[in-house]
C-alpha cells in the first residue's frame, strides 16, 4: 500500500510539474504574440498618417487636342463633363472612388498640394503648361501658369516606356480653383496629386455628427 501511495503521488506531482510548464509556456508565447501585435499595429498607424496621392488617369481617345480641368466644384459641378471637353475622360485609378466623389470631397474638404507627378508616353504630353486657377463670386481671376519644361532636365522614359516628371507646387485647391491643362489627341496621361496634409475624411465625419447630435 505504502508503495501504491508513493506511485501515485509521484505521479500526480509529474501532472502537476508537466501542467505548469505548459502554462508558462502559453503565457509566453501569448505574451510575444501581443508585443508583435502591438508593433504591427503602431507601424500601421504611423503609416497611415502619411498622406496619400489622389491617383488620376486622363484618357484622350479623339484626333483632337482636348482642354481638361480638374476640381473647381463651384464652377463645374454643373457642367457637361464636369468642364473638361468632351471626348475626354477623367477617372480615378482607384478601382471603387469615382472622380465626381473626389469633385465634391475637394470642394466640402480643401487641401494645399504638395508635388504634382505626371506620367505618360509621351514626351510631348507631360512638358504641357499646366495652370492653376483661382477665381471668386466677383469674378476676379488668379492664374498661374506652372512651366512642366523646367523641371524635364535630362528625362528618359522607364523600363515600361513611360516619362515622368515631379512638379513641386504649393496651391490650395478648394471650391473656387481648378487644375487645367491640354491632353494631346489619342493619349494617355496619369497624374498623382500628392497633398501637404492628410485629408481625414472620419474624422471630419466624427465631428460634424458630434455637432448636430
Amino acid at each position: 500500500m505504502e508503495k501504491t501511495s508513493l506511485v501515485f503521488s509521484l505521479l500526480a506531482l509529474i501532472i502537476s510539474l508537466i501542467f505548469l510548464f505548459r502554462k508558462n509556456k502559453n503565457s509566453s508565447s501569448y505574451n510575444t504574440y501581443e508585443e508583435e501585435e502591438e508593433f504591427d499595429f503602431k507601424s500601421a498607424e504611423q503609416k497611415h498618417t502619411e498622406p496619400s496621392p489622389y491617383c488620376l488617369i486622363i484618357n484622350n481617345k479623339t484626333t483632337d487636342i482636348k482642354n481638361c480641368f480638374l476640381f473647381g466644384l463651384g464652377q463645374f459641378i454643373h457642367a457637361k463633363n464636369y468642364g473638361s471637353d468632351e471626348g475626354l475622360n477623367v477617372a480615378m485609378q482607384t478601382s471603387n472612388v469615382s472622380y465626381i466623389e473626389l469633385l465634391m470631397q475637394s470642394g466640402f474638404m480643401p487641401f494645399e498640394t504638395k508635388l504634382i507627378r505626371l506620367r505618360s508616353k509621351s514626351r510631348e504630353q507631360i512638358s504641357q503648361i499646366i495652370f492653376i486657377t483661382s477665381k471668386d463670386a466677383n469674378g476676379q481671376m488668379c492664374e498661374i501658369p506652372l512651366i512642366v519644361q523646367s523641371y524635364m532636365k535630362n528625362i528618359e522614359p522607364n523600363y515600361d516606356g513611360y516619362y515622368i516628371v515631379d512638379v513641386p507646387y504649393c496651391a490650395k485647391i478648394d471650391l473656387r480653383s481648378n487644375i487645367r491643362l491640354n491632353i494631346l489627341p489619342e493619349t494617355e496621361l496619369f497624374i498623382h496629386i500628392y497633398k501637404k496634409n492628410r485629408v481625414d475624411v472620419f474624422d471630419k465625419f466624427y465631428t460634424i455628427n458630434r455637432n448636430v447630435f
